[in-house]
């Protein structure tokens, strides 16, 4: 069964995955979407090198 932060971890990668195709379909990345790509990282790589 999965910990609580493997949930999270998975659904923030999840995430973070689906908004990079967003940012890969538009020719531009705006400065909030790599505000928002660098907050999300900031969560998943911590996380990852717990688990």
């Amino acid at each position: 069964m999965a910990t609580f932060d493997q949930i999270v971890l998975s659904e923030l990668v999840a995430i973070r995955g689906e908004f990079a195709e967003m940012i890969d379909k538009t020719w531009t990345i705006t400065r909030e979407a790599r505000d928002l790509n660098q907050f999300l990282a900031s969560f998943i790589r911590p996380m990852k090198s717990t688990n």
